[in-house]
């Protein structure tokens, strides 16, 4: 029997990998063990939603590496090495809302050392990553190596720094190794890749240029295989479009507006998602209110919902009062794809499900404007000039509403004509998500049975 660990710390792990046609195939094999590895307060959720007599959940009650400091220094080497316009645009703000000069200036010459040297850049994200190979724990993972003796490490988001650890620990022990980009954002905002893979597994061409450009992957070990859990996006629903909106209590001869809410992680003093609220709130549409499972919204805790409008909590909450942790269940991607799939219209801010409506073709208005002054640093306008906003605004696959009047002219307009700008939309699917074929999770089994058979 074959053993492959699967790491699974970040919240939509579950749904990424777990919940799609990758894990079940893989679990499918009688001839293979799998070990997914998850905080321990977790453990009795994994237990009770994934576990099989060959799926094994291990709960680790170690703390994050950067608790350490050395691993600390490594993780904002990597995480402040990498100039791209996003992370030039992070450091601005820190620089604006601290007022740490030097600190902005030493990041921004770690940035241009690391990513704007050529050559010279390349040789040294080498030293980097070797450096932080030499300073990384091998001893909290130890015991699972022994006891287990994987053929094969998966780690599902480069990224995070338990990710990081498990293959670090996979190079000691002389395991193979795959990674995933977990979203689209990653490689443009969230620092160099500190951990190379033997493999990595990205959702599309656009990424694959990032992982070539930024952090040095050989294009031979990359492969492009699209989104698993978009997979379920593309199956068809028996259930109309007026039994939906009926369902909610929604009129059918009316609109549906799908409203996901900025939240207070990109926006301090968060004001402008109450403004929303009212503006959405006394419009004749119906209007179904979808606030995210990791991103609190202070300001409309408490709130009730307009007479046209319904609030969805998706989430399975660990930690009472704190939402930054929690898991999306099945049952909460289910209820986003009918979500998205019967709105007329998509709202909202810089999060992921805007990219969610444009792969299932649904006009997306981005909220550009606040009831206050802020400047461009403090306001949401900066983060659409992040590097993947950027790309899908310049392509015309969102439309950006920089005031209350324009927000609902674009809700109109887009409500009469919801194909107004699906050849924008295509053009980022194809840049961003990959195939758009159903078989992206059978691609992903591919890729790891290959890596784990391998003769």
């Amino acid at each position: 029997m074959k053993t492959i660990f699967i790491a699974s710390f970040h919240p939509y792990t579950g749904r990424n990998i777990l919940q799609t046609k990758a894990f079940e195939l893989l679990k499918a094999r009688a001839d293979l063990r799998i070990v997914i590895f998850v905080p321990k307060y977790k453990k009795e959720y994994f237990d009770k939603n994934f576990s099989r007599p060959n799926v094994i959940i291990e709960g680790v009650d170690f703390d994050f590496p950067s608790k350490r400091s050395l691993s600390l220094i490594m993780k904002r080497i990597a995480k402040y090495g990498l100039f791209s316009n996003s992370t030039r645009l992070e450091r601005e703000r820190k620089r604006a809302m601290d007022g740490r000069i030097l600190y902005y200036l030493a990041t921004a010459l770690l940035a241009i050392a690391l990513s704007r040297l050529g050559w010279l850049s390349k040789l040294k994200r080498r030293v980097m990553r070797r450096v932080d190979y030499r300073l990384s724990s091998k001893d909290r993972y130890r015991v699972y190596f022994e006891k287990y003796r994987p053929d094969l490490v998966w780690a599902t988001d480069i990224q995070s720094e338990r990710d990081v650890e498990l293959l670090h620990n996979a190079k000691f022990f002389g395991i193979k190794s795959v990674a995933s980009v977990r979203a689209w954002d990653n490689l443009t905002l969230h620092g160099l890749i500190r951990a190379l893979p033997g493999t990595l597994l990205v959702q599309a061409e656009k990424i694959k240029e990032q992982a070539m450009m930024y952090d040095d992957m050989p294009p031979g070990k990359i492969k492009v295989v699209g989104v698993a859990h978009y997979d379920r996006y593309l199956s068809e629903t028996s259930e109309t479009n007026e039994e939906f909106l009926k369902s909610l209590g929604f009129s059918p001869s009316k609109s549906f507006i799908l409203w996901t809410p900025i939240g207070d992680n990109y926006l301090e003093n968060n004001d402008t998602d109450p403004y929303v609220f009212d503006i959405l709130g006394n419009t004749d549409a119906n209007v179904l209110v979808r606030f995210s499972p990791t991103i609190p919204v202070k300001q409309m805790e408490g709130a009730k919902p307009f007479s046209n409008m319904v609030f969805d909590y998706p989430g399975v909450n660990f930690k009472p009062g704190i939402i930054g942790d929690q898991e999306m269940s099945e049952e909460d991607d289910l209820r986003l794809i009918k979500e998205i799939y019967f709105s007329d219209v998509v709202v909202g801010g810089p999060t992921t499900v805007a990219l969610d409506a444009v792969f299932m073709d649904k006009p997306v208005i981005l909220i550009g404007f606040h009831p206050t002054p802020k400047t461009y640093l403090e306001g949401i306008l900066r983060r659409y000039d992040y590097d993947h906003f950027k790309f899908a605004i310049e392509c015309g696959a969102f439309t950006v509403a920089k005031s209350r009047e324009e927000l609902l002219k674009y809700i109109d307009e887009f409500a009469k004509n919801p194909q107004a700008k699906s050849r924008e939309r295509e053009i980022l699917r194809n840049a961003y998500c990959g195939p758009a074929d159903g078989k992206s999770g059978e691609r992903i089994a591919e890729a790891i049975n290959k890596l784990i058979y391998a003769k």
